[in-house]
């Protein structure tokens, strides 16, 4: 199950990237269009919204995956590992709670605007139920990554393996960021790295 939404994770993250970089292509041709001929893209504001919404919400999954969320963990790190394992857990419940509550009444708000067919007041009259649906999904998929994460993370805690908690819900330490970093650097070098 984990695999499974890890890759829908990294599947969503490519699909709000691309919509960023087209947002930044329509943009971009707004800026240039409105320099040298006067025109205005009314499209694109409403249009570079959307992408926004959608593309962090698609994101939060892989954020949790690879433990890039902000935590505050200057007390975390001088607990012993069984507790921090623990402190982690909670850190993940309470996080899982927040991911509940945004798909909750983002279904709210997205069933309220299918029910009602609402349109944009904007020109190009979107079915706001489009948006809002891609975003509302992309909150499901926040919230099974939490769920996964957590239930993963209590049951390495369970089985006495406080350590493959710890990298499934704890905050990335020094070591292993540095170790990413490293990795990274030869991977750009390529062969010539030693």
């Amino acid at each position: 199950m984990f695999k499974l939404v890890r890759n829908l994770a990294k599947f969503g993250t490519w699909v709000g990237g691309t919509l960023l970089v087209a947002v930044a292509f329509l943009v971009t041709s707004e800026v240039l269009l409105r320099r040298f001929f006067g025109i205005g893209l009314a499209a694109a504001a409403e249009l570079s919204s959307y992408a926004l919404a959608i593309a962090a919400a698609w994101g939060f999954s892989y954020a949790v995956i690879h433990r890039s969320h902000v935590r505050v963990d200057a007390a975390v790190r001088l607990l012993p590992r069984g507790i921090a394992a623990w402190v982690d857990i909670l850190a993940m419940a309470m996080l899982t709670a927040y991911a509940y509550l945004l798909v909750a009444h983002g279904w709210e708000v997205f069933h309220q605007s299918w029910m009602r067919n609402s349109r944009a007041m904007t020109p190009l009259l979107t079915p706001i139920w489009i948006p809002q649906g891609a975003w509302w999904l992309g909150l499901c998929l926040f919230l099974a990554t939490c769920a996964v994460t957590l239930a993963h993370a209590i049951y390495f805690t369970i089985a006495g393996r406080p350590r493959e908690a710890q990298q499934l819900v704890g905050v990335v330490t020094v070591e292993e960021e540095a170790g990413s970093e490293i990795s990274e650097s030869k991977k750009m070098l390529g062969p010539t790295a030693r």
